[in-house]
């Protein structure tokens, strides 16, 4: 068994801005026989009021999700998480019971290729050898660094030997230097109908390659979304980066496996008369 847990502290490059946060970076790793279990996480540094209350929301941002892990059906209660040492606890904790998980699994797939008749044993040998282990990968990293705020990307892959993995997490989090505190208050609340242009047109931008162009009326035809009916804005809260807002959906919450995770960025010059009061003040300038 491998396993490596280190912590290396670095200064993360801007996007673009004059500012810039230095971050520590933490690593922890395992490989066993039945599953691969990586977590990369970036937290803030400083004694600042603002870099401190960034940290402990991200610290606990990333303790959600390797507790969730563990509970794919239901909301898991957040446990109170206050420092590294027992962020990294958890990850051996929660990769060990992901390691066991993945050993029975394996052990019930083994059994049926013995117990089937229908397969000779070099079939089953072949077989066997491609019984897959599982995946896991958790990351949380500084995104966008300016003046006033900063956005940090939280993303888990999970793999757990079916037809494909699955990505999920927190998604862009974006926080107000000034504070530390968690922005999300982008849009106006009665805005969704009419953005249905602006989203028809991103999400049909997206789906578009060079040599086949989709139409926003034609959408029907790739998402989950019927003829005629509103488009949802994504459950990720939408995220400030250079050109405007981007806006990213969850795999499976609009389209299917096979159209990845619909993104798109509206111009700012463009999605202004639906933002709030506070979201132009901050980042209109």
């Amino acid at each position: 068994m491998l396993a490596t847990l280190f912590a290396i502290s670095f200064t993360a490059s801007c996007t673009g801005n004059r500012s810039r946060i230095e971050v520590e970076d933490i690593n922890y790793s395992d490989t066993t026989q039945y599953v691969n279990f990586s977590a990369e996480f970036q937290f803030p540094k400083g004694n600042g009021k603002a870099r401190k209350a960034i940290r402990e929301q991200l610290i606990q941002i990333a303790s959600d999700q390797i507790n969730g892990l563990m509970d794919f059906e239901d909301e898991v209660p957040s446990i109170p998480t206050a420092n590294v040492q027992e962020l990294l606890d958890q990850c051996a904790s929660v990769k060990d019971s992901m390691n066991a998980m993945s050993k029975s699994d394996y052990d019930l797939r083994r059994k049926f290729i013995l117990e089937d008749s229908d397969y000779d044993q070099q079939q089953k040998d072949e077989m066997l050898s491609y019984i897959p282990s599982w995946d896991e990968s958790i990351s949380i990293y500084l995104e966008t660094d300016t003046t006033s705020y900063c956005v940090f990307s939280s993303q888990n892959y999970t793999y757990m030997g079916g037809a494909h993995g699955g990505v999920s997490g927190a998604g862009f989090l974006t926080f107000l230097k000034s504070d530390g505190s968690l922005f999300s208050n982008f849009l106006n609340d009665d805005c969704i109908d009419a953005l249905q242009p602006l989203i028809r047109e991103g999400l049909a931008e997206y789906l578009s390659f060079e040599d086949e162009k989709v139409l926003p009326e034609d959408l029907a035809d790739y998402l989950f979304i019927g003829e005629g009916e509103t488009i949802p804005l994504p459950v990720y809260e939408p995220y400030p980066c250079s050109d405007g807002l981007t806006f990213l959906y969850q795999q499976y919450e609009i389209a299917p496996y096979a159209m990845g995770m619909p993104s798109f960025t509206i111009p700012y010059d463009r999605i202004e008369p639906f933002m709030t009061d506070a979201a132009k003040k901050l980042f209109l300038k």
